[in-house]
């Protein structure tokens, strides 16, 4: 039975934002199809519509004629159930972006990206909705539900994520790590003790290196335009752990845990930054190892 093996979905999403008067549809269809009673074969195509921060719309009146953010996705996925409890996930994606607001007097700054580096300040105009943005890649998951007390999921991610500046020259964007890595799961006793861990891996994040000469002579922070995002962060990884102890009474359930962070207290470079007391370049790092206690109550 063809029906059985196969299946086609089709829709749309109308949006209209009355604060700048702009208007969408977003169509969508996604298919699949059941290769074996253990796999199967699935593909989706969207165009998407992603509205401009109301922060940015609002900061200049002139930003209220910026258009809106559009996206169209291909996604080729494959499902296969390796036993009862665990499954294989892989994904094929392709994302182009259009009517990106970009300045032409900042090639390096893509305003949607502008949260990664803070504080963050708002070009006081000219942005035009004329750039481009694109990502591809792969993401492969395992993921094992809770059966005899243990259970896990691991994931990774290859990819490539670029923008283009006012004038259409591409350039790597700030999340574009190239590959991520997660590995996650625990142990739930049937004393009500939960042990889980969570570690995580990345490449380092790209962005324009310093120009030393030219940040001593000025003791402030100046970036090389010729080099925008041509330099890469570290690599990142950190482990977190955890364990919980559930206390259930007739109508509520007491939960207490002891979490650390980064626990094996690993440097992790967020950014490079001026330092204008003593004049020179320093690194900006994320938290040491960081123990937390909490208690949860759950009515």
């Amino acid at each position: 039975d063809l029906t059985a093996l196969f299946s086609i979905n089709a829709g749309g999403r109308g949006s209209h934002f009355s604060y700048n008067d702009n208007s969408s549809f977003s169509p969508r269809l996604s298919t699949s199809y059941r290769l074996t009673d253990r796999t199967t074969l699935t593909g989706t195509w969207g165009i998407y519509h992603q509205e401009l921060p109301l922060s940015l719309l609002s900061a200049y009146d002139d930003y209220k004629r910026l258009k809106t953010v559009e996206a169209e996705h291909y996604i080729v996925g494959l499902s296969h159930l390796l036993r009862a409890d665990t499954r294989l996930n892989i994904e094929f994606y392709n994302k182009e972006y259009s009517d990106c607001p970009v300045s032409p007097d900042n090639p390096g700054d893509f305003t949607l990206d502008g949260t990664l580096e803070l504080p963050y300040t708002l070009p006081r105009s000219g942005l035009s909705s004329v750039g481009e943005a694109r990502a591809k890649g792969v993401e492969i998951t395992v993921q094992k539900k809770l059966a005899d007390g243990f259970y896990g999921l691991a994931a990774a991610s290859l990819f490539k994520s670029e923008y283009t500046d006012y004038t259409g020259k591409w350039y790597d964007r700030g999340n574009d790590n190239r590959y991520t890595f997660s590995l996650e799961g625990g142990y739930r006793t049937e004393e009500k003790w939960d042990f889980s861990f969570r570690w995580l891996f990345a490449g380092g994040r790209p962005y324009t290196p310093i120009d030393i000469e030219a940040s001593t002579a000025a003791n402030t922070k100046i970036t090389d335009p010729s080099r925008i995002n041509q330099e890469r962060l570290p690599e990142f990884h950190s482990l977190n752990i955890r364990v919980d102890r559930r206390f259930n009474f007739d109508r509520t359930n007491l939960i207490v845990y002891l979490s650390v962070w980064n626990a094996y207290n690993r440097e992790n470079i967020v950014s490079y930054d001026w330092d204008e007391i003593d004049n020179r370049m320093h690194k900006l790092t994320q938290w040491n190892i960081l123990p937390i206690i909490g208690v949860e109550f759950e009515f």
